[in-house]
């Protein structure tokens, strides 16, 4: 049987770590998010982990070729063969879907699709503005003012730890809008990638209760099932 690897895409805010987490609790998926891989090949050391750990240290952003290279080491070494798998913030340039296609065709058993979290530019910038995290680095609480469960007692206080809450940098309204900029860049060259080369492109509207979205998230995944292997590049 192949083992289904799913490439999750949506813009930031638009629940891909919840519905995920959901995922790895309720079936046999793995989460794989890029920060941990690079995190994990770096603690792997050797000439690749000291190159992300250069970056890193230096504030630059992991060139397409290391980012590339470390996914790759990842599947052919570590990536679990009983679970499928939930690709997070991996490809996110053409040259990385490029880059993976070729991994893929190279890698027998696997059955790729990219699945689509849809929500609104609007929604994005009122869930994210509405974001408050803790101040202190050891806490790191994050909370939703739009949201009972999740929201402070106090709209200016910690609960854990007491600290004052902030809005984090890149949640600001124009921080806002540069980010959905960015992504609907790289969104619409992936979707059209993947359509291409035969890849199914399913999506998700995440405006529903998040029970209703993972049971759609479930439907979705059930629909990729049936894509086996990417068309030649």
């Amino acid at each position: 049987m192949n083992q289904q690897l799913v490439v999750l895409m949506g813009p930031p805010g638009s629940g891909k770590g919840t519905v995920s987490q959901m995922a790895v609790e309720r079936l046999p998926f793995e989460h794989v998010s890029i920060g941990n891989l690079l995190k994990w090949q770096a603690a792997e050391g050797g000439e690749l982990g000291q190159q992300i750990d250069l970056f890193v240290r230096s504030g630059k952003l992991v060139p397409d070729n290391v980012v590339i290279d470390t996914v790759r080491s990842w599947l052919l070494s570590k990536a679990p063969k009983d679970k499928d798998l939930l690709l997070d913030g991996f490809p996110r340039t053409r040259a990385q879907a490029v880059a993976l296609t070729s991994m893929l065709q190279d890698l027998a058993g696997f059955s790729p699709c990219m699945l689509l979290f849809e929500l609104s530019d609007e929604e994005v910038a009122r869930r994210l503005t509405s974001r408050r995290v803790c101040s202190h680095k050891q806490c790191g609480a994050v909370y939703s003012l739009l949201d009972e469960q999740l929201a402070p007692r106090n709209d200016s206080v910690c609960d854990r730890c007491g600290a004052p809450l902030q809005i984090r940098s890149d949640d600001t309204a124009d921080a806002v809008r540069v980010r959905l900029k960015v992504y609907h860049e790289q969104a619409d060259a992936l979707k059209d990638y993947y359509q291409q080369h035969g890849v199914a492109v399913a999506r998700l509207n995440v405006l529903a209760p998040v029970e209703d979205v993972f049971d759609d998230f479930v439907a979705a995944l059930r629909a990729c099932s049936s894509v086996k292997v990417f068309k030649n590049s």
